[in-house]
């Protein structure tokens, strides 16, 4: 099964999280479950970024040909707390 690769990016740092992988069938729910369950510390100045594909049969990585930025945490965590 093809899962894709992510990794968190902290803006103010500049740095990012070690990679982890998920079903891109199910990432949105896992991104939206994260905003809404971690402090608001936590999420600020971070942003979800696809950095590849990993095919967990064969074992092959294939990075991004660029980092794309897929979720704002901290606006999504802004958003979910408002009420």
């Amino acid at each position: 099964m093809t899962k894709y690769i992510y990794a968190i990016h902290d803006k103010l740092a500049d740095i990012y999280s070690a990679p982890f992988t998920l079903n891109p069938k199910t990432a949105q729910r896992t991104f939206d479950f994260m905003a809404k369950e971690r402090n608001e510390q936590d999420c600020k100045d971070q942003h979800i970024v696809y950095v590849g594909m990993y095919e967990d049969e064969s074992g092959t990585i294939v990075p991004a040909d660029v980092i794309t930025e897929v979720y704002d945490l901290e606006k999504e965590w802004k958003r979910k707390h408002e009420d």
